[in-house]
């Protein structure tokens, strides 16, 4: 069989781009030609060659004439049925958002397949769509990729592996549970800047992960300990007896019918259900009836389906009402659009405004603080030359730039100085300026020096700006804490503002 799938991008190592590159090879082997058609060619285009399948741009240039249309995403799938006049089509919905995945319509589309039971419930209510042509195909894991197996037995050692979207809240959450439970507690993820393209020689060194989907097939099949987990929602672990009941959830927990609340307690009970030999079971099952090979069965049998549904009568399609839809759909996008942008402008706006605030704010602070201490018989450092903040941090070879564009590579694809946007915005989102810096535990331990309007990286750099030029001078003399004249006390006590002469 001859199968083209239409596909939105092929751009990240994660999501429809994976299940793509997995299904295609399961086909491949099986004895299909398979083709993957994509107005997006990104770096994942390079897997697929090696591996006996085309990647094409243009729908012209097809290396054959498909049997059947497997798509993804809205218009994509779309696309290739207008180009594709005489060709059937299955469809793979991965979700209600965003955009992108509204579920097309067709009489070409024999069926419209999902991995849970939510997803079939909802596209048969939702997008009105008649229950026969509703399949559910429970998610997949290629065995052979994650083959190697974790040795220990016990639970020493969690992971949040490939889900984004957590806040620092919510990660603190599962950390403290972790923490109460004596297990250590990493997070790896696209989302928080340290995705891995191999994690399967990552995954066995774990004994508890937290994951869904896919990734939790993933971290079975290597022999983990799992519990679905989604911000706000925590499921339970996962054992044989409830292993189907997790996939027809597609392993994620939901409101209503498997959610909790992420707390020490839940770790804890969750932790005491925990058999080595149980999670061996469960591991077993998984290699077995969720493998990649058999997923390439159930899709080839759907395919099958599709193409002899149709016959030699395939329905013909008129897109005249469908671009009407489109053009209402797509002027709403752009008006959204365009709001966003005037919205950000106005951000922006607002941004530049409160810098400029908390300069100002800064420098009275700092001036203020200077004018206590030298009443009190000393004063604040200052710097002879004043350097910006960009230039001192610079120059004491605090921020790693090549580690920070490592791991926040959005940074890196946008052009941004990486020094620039730490000050500029990563000091606010909570980012790390280097591997052996934490600005939450240096204020913890310098809690007089927050206030000041200056991030825990500059405090140390220019600290350690003032103590080399002491040491290249050789004393401290009038830059010294205590050296201030009398005249230059009394001076400064009568600029201080009333509340803190009183309280001096």
């Amino acid at each position: 069989m001859k199968i083209l799938f239409a596909q939105r991008a092929l751009e990240d190592y994660r999501g429809s781009e994976l299940f793509t590159f997995d299904l295609a090879r399961a086909l491949v082997w099986r004895g299909h030609d398979v083709c993957v058609w994509t107005p997006k060619r990104g770096a994942v285009a390079q897997l697929f060659a090696p591996n006996g399948i085309a990647v094409c741009e243009d729908l012209a240039q097809l290396p054959f004439q498909p049997d059947v249309i497997h798509g993804h995403q809205h218009l994509p799938t779309m696309a290739a049925l207008a180009n594709l006049p005489e060709v059937p089509a299955i469809h793979v919905w991965h979700g209600a958002r965003p955009w992108v995945e509204q579920v097309p319509v067709s009489e070409r589309i024999q069926f419209h397949a999902v991995c849970s039971d939510p997803m079939r419930q909802t596209l048969r209510t939702r997008a009105d769509i008649d229950a026969e042509k509703v399949v559910q195909i429970s998610n997949f894991v290629d065995t052979a990729r994650f083959d190697r197996q974790r040795t220990g037995s016990g639970l020493k050692k969690a992971l949040l592996y490939g889900q984004d979207g957590f806040s620092q809240d919510d990660l603190g959450q599962l950390q403290e549970a972790c923490v109460h439970a004596g297990l250590s507690f990493d997070v790896i993820g696209h989302g928080y800047g340290n995705g891995v393209e191999n994690p399967e020689l990552v995954l066995p060194d774990y004994d508890l992960v937290f994951a869904v989907g896919r990734s939790a097939l993933e971290a079975m099949a290597c022999g983990c300990a799992v519990i679905p987990v989604v911000p706000g929602l925590a499921g339970t672990l996962i054992v044989p007896e409830t292993l189907d009941h997790w996939s027809d959830l597609n392993f994620s927990p939901r409101y209503f019918r498997t959610a909790q609340h992420v707390s020490p307690g839940w770790l804890q009970e969750q932790i005491a259900g925990y058999s080595a030999e149980k999670n061996a079971q469960t591991t077993a099952r998984i290699r077995k009836d969720w493998s990649l090979e058999n997923a390439g069965r159930l899709y080839e049998a759907l395919y099958e389906r599709a193409v002899s549904k149709v016959g030699s009568a395939l329905p013909t399609e008129s897109f005249g009402p469908y671009m009407a839809w489109l053009a209402k759909e797509a002027d709403a996008l752009v008006w959204a659009r365009a709001q966003a942008e005037a919205e950000t402008r106005q951000l922006r706006q607002d941004l530049s405004l409160a810098r400029d605030t908390a300069k100002a704010a800064e420098a009275r602070v700092r001036h203020l603080l200077e004018t206590l201490l030298l009443v009190q018989g000393g004063h604040v450092a200052a710097d002879p030359e004043g350097a910006s903040a960009y230039d001192v941090i610079q120059a004491s070879g605090l921020f790693d730039a090549q580690w920070y564009l490592r791991s926040y590579p959005e940074v890196a694809e946008a052009g941004l100085d990486p020094l620039q946007h730490y000050l500029e915005w990563g000091v606010g989102e909570g980012r790390q300026p280097s591997p052996g810096f934490d600005e939450a535990a240096f204020h913890e331990a310098n809690p007089h020096l927050q206030g000041l309007g200056l991030c825990a990286l500059e405090h140390l750099a220019r600290q350690m700006a003032h103590a080399g030029r002491q040491m290249a001078t050789g004393s401290q003399g009038g830059a010294g804490p205590f050296h201030a004249s009398e005249d230059s006390r009394m001076h400064a006590e009568n600029e201080l503002p009333a509340e803190l002469a009183s309280g001096r």
